[in-house]
């Protein structure tokens, strides 16, 4: 297997918001979130092939078949509830404008395998969207007390 070279290394980084240069912890969720792999923290763990995905991804974003389901309306207030709550999981991906987001594919993920839905946020009633709101807070909840 090929491994990553300095010059996409150099890519990467010049690819990341400031704040992932800045703060370690960030970077490494922003890679394993990327690798799906927890023993790959690091540009440097990358193999060639994941360094130039990792490239693709940050220049043009990331559409997965789970991103549909988390598509919302900006101007609704329980879809950007639903955003909230994963920007405070630490879901997130790098954006070119906004700096970080909250990373739609695993919030689609969510909402399509464990919320007790699984339809896309857009196709549910304010009642449906008000009880999955309180599913992700139980999450949410759940992961401040297992830290």
């Amino acid at each position: 297997m090929r491994k990553v070279t300095k010059g996409q290394i150099s890519r990467i980084h010049g690819l990341l918001p400031k704040e992932a240069l800045h703060d370690k912890q960030l970077k490494q969720s922003i890679i394993v979130q990327f690798t799906e792999d927890g023993t790959k923290v690091s540009t440097k763990d990358l193999d060639y092939v994941q360094a130039e995905s990792l490239i693709y991804w940050l220049i043009n974003g990331e559409h997965r078949k789970y991103v549909a389901y988390a598509r919302f309306e900006k101007n609704n207030k329980q879809h950007t509830k639903m955003l909230s709550i994963a920007r405070q999981l630490g879901w997130v991906v790098p954006h070119a404008k906004y700096r970080i987001v909250a990373n739609l594919e695993l919030l689609g993920e969510w909402v399509a395998t464990k919320s007790k839905y699984k339809q896309p946020m857009k196709e549910l009633s304010q009642k449906q969207m008000a009880g999955m709101i309180s599913q992700f807070e139980k999450l949410l909840k759940n992961a401040y007390t297992k830290t």
